[in-house]
């Protein structure tokens, strides 16, 4: 029995009517921003939030968290973002952006499990989301395609929880992810494109650098001053992308800029190259070229985005040192979290050696796990109708 589901049982007294499964998704290349409305490189992670789920007869919505060992529940008439609510305004989100869309929402049991790590690069609120919302779907048969479903994710924190920073990217991978693919999409023109990726001549792994990720607010807003100074000049532009002014008239609009955003502005723009570079690469199954691409986008993260901390600094730089080691990269937001490492198959116990080093200087415990590339959003249970219908 699966823990979700014997969770479950032990919470309601009755077995979940379904259960499902959603990834985590690592960004390995693309902007952290929606300005530029650019290509994002991602994959879905051998990670997972599973959702079980039972209907209830009145109109309550329980969700009980496995990890967080709390219960909360609430009216489906009632569903506000409140902070108290934490993790529970994403369920509350989910229903809510479904409601919006003209669907009547029932009374739910649910129960949530997931071994995805928060706050550290690894989109776990969107698997949360898509797990929940691939879960009522399914459930209660609602006529809407996957991309529907992956926007009902993806609006519930962005617009129930006012979490502007969130990608429908993030949604769409962990909903519909190849295993042993990369997932490539076009922000602009909503369209997707996997590439196989073979893991016997190349190693992912996900290091944890356990640093807290600290943003002041004085210096979130400033950011967000940064990035709405381009989004301002683009608009005046009439653009959608930064690479469709010609390289004259790009100085002139930049040179209007701020020098902070004019680095915005570098690193967008070299980003969006090095995804064409390294598409290219899979196609011809040069994963070694991978990883030297990472690498770049690391060093202008740190210079020309300016998300990078000395920690993540120190994690990279002795990456790179290591033979074997292709390349590594900030993944998440920065100002702490994590990096993927591109490495060659049983070279990573070398990297391994300098973590006694990193906590001696650093005072913080490095942490990693090989990353496999999964597939997306799973039906693990579903009752048989003729049972649901007697309910």
């Amino acid at each position: 029995m699966h823990l979700v589901e014997q969770s479950h049982l032990e919470r309601y007294q009755q077995k979940p009517q379904i259960i499902t499964s959603a990834p985590g998704v690592v960004r390995l290349l693309g902007v952290l921003s929606n300005i530029n409305q650019g290509t994002l490189l991602q994959g879905a992670i051998n990670r997972e939030a599973v959702i079980a789920l039972s209907l209830r007869q009145d109109d309550q919505l329980y969700c009980y968290s496995v990890e967080e060992d709390d219960l909360k529940n609430v009216s489906v008439k009632n569903l506000k973002n409140k902070k108290d609510d934490r993790w529970f305004n994403l369920i509350k989100g989910v229903v809510a952006e479904y409601k919006k869309q003209g669907f009547k929402m029932p009374g739910m049991n649910i129960t949530l499990s997931s071994n995805i790590l928060p706050e550290i690069g690894l989109s776990s609120s969107a698997a949360i989301a898509v797990a929940l919302a691939k879960t009522i779907s399914t459930l209660l048969k609602l006529d809407i395609e996957k991309l529907q479903i992956a926007q009902t994710a993806y609006l519930a924190e962005y617009r129930f929880m006012n979490k502007k920073s969130v990608l429908i990217a993030d949604s769409l991978c962990s909903l519909l992810a190849k295993e042993n693919h990369l997932f490539c999409f076009d922000m602009i023109k909503m369209e997707y494109r996997f590439y196989p990726i073979k893991e016997d001549s190349i190693h992912f792994y996900m290091v944890n650098s356990n640093v807290p990720i600290q943003l002041e607010q004085d210096e979130k807003e400033l950011r967000e001053q940064y990035i709405q100074s381009i989004s301002e000049m683009m608009d005046d532009k009439e653009i959608n992308r930064l690479e469709k002014l010609e390289s004259y008239e790009l100085k002139q609009a930049m040179s209007s800029l701020s020098e902070m955003s004019r680095r915005f502005c570098t690193h967008i723009l070299g980003e969006n190259k090095r995804i064409i570079e390294a598409t290219k690469a899979l196609e011809e199954n040069r994963l070694d070229l991978i990883g030297n691409i990472m690498k770049r986008s690391q060093e202008s993260l740190r210079d020309n985005y300016e998300t990078s901390c000395p920690e993540i600094d120190w994690l990279v730089k002795r990456a790179v040192e290591v033979k074997g080691v292709f390349g590594a990269r900030l993944i998440g937001h920065g100002f702490g979290g994590s990096i993927v490492v591109v490495i060659a198959p049983n070279e990573m116990e070398d990297y391994q050696a300098n973590y006694d080093e990193y906590e001696r200087i650093f005072g913080f415990k490095a942490d990693y796990y090989r990353i496999h590339f999964s597939s997306g959003s799973q039906v693990l249970f579903l009752e048989s109708e003729s049972s649901i219908e007697s309910e």
